[in-house]
């Protein structure tokens, strides 16, 4: 063999053992990535199998919000139907109310009496059945009081238990709240006259709702048509 073939030879060997070298190399980054794709896989097989969890724990949190929601719907139709009926029956009552209200104005046309005769006939007997108040007989006078005079609707003596009272209604067809102011400072300018307790009656065909609170705050007895 010639020495330039020996050359070429050794030369050629040379470059395929780097050749392989870097082969190995290769090899072994390939290796190396294989090895990182496979954690790679595994980690995204975890997060999978937590989504999936979640997703089945969001479904089950949806069947019970979807069977909340049809029970609020069918308490509100519940309540729907309950308020129907509670508004069919204020009707009732106020048809009632107004049935009544024409009887009481018919007896009074019949009997050919006003407003505070009425009071007279009727209180007596709601004051003793409502409030234990009792009183013979309710008259349209005036109350004399040392000097003093006050024009009085109904007044009359009576007793709770074995007290005595001195019963005052004030009378009007319709009581407002104004009507009531008046009649109480009335009152106070009397309890201070009068020695026995006193007992105030206001007393109506109609009454406003703000008139029947104002009246009882401030202790007095209210009564309207529909009640006596």
């Amino acid at each position: 063999m010639h020495r330039e073939d020996f050359t070429e030879l050794k030369d050629a060997v040379t470059q395929l053992s780097r050749n392989v070298d870097q082969l190995s190399q290769n090899v072994d980054q390939l290796s190396q990535n294989l090895d990182q794709l496979s954690q790679n896989v595994d980690r995204l097989a975890e997060a999978q199998d937590r989504t999936e969890k979640r997703v089945e724990e969001l479904a089950q949190a949806q069947d019970r919000t979807e069977r909340r929601v049809e029970e609020l719907a069918q308490a509100q139709t519940r309540t729907e139907k309950r308020m129907d009926t509670l508004a069919l029956r204020m009707e009732e009552l106020a048809e009632a109310q107004t049935r009544t209200e024409r009887t009481v104005r018919r007896l009074s046309d019949d009997l050919g009496v006003g407003m505070e005769e009425l009071g007279g006939t009727l209180l007596p007997g709601f004051l003793l059945r409502e409030h234990k108040i009792r009183v013979k007989r309710l008259e349209n006078r005036e109350l004399e009081i040392d000097g003093h005079s006050f024009e009085i609707d109904l007044l009359g003596r009576g007793k709770i238990g074995k007290d005595a009272v001195l019963v005052l209604a004030e009378v009007k067809t319709r009581v407002t709240k104004s009507d009531v102011s008046k009649f109480d400072r009335r009152l106070k300018k009397i309890r201070k006259l009068v020695p026995e307790q006193v007992a105030p009656v206001m007393f109506g065909m109609r009454m406003t709702l703000e008139a029947r609170d104002l009246a009882g705050e401030l202790g007095m007895v209210p009564v309207s048509g529909n009640q006596v």
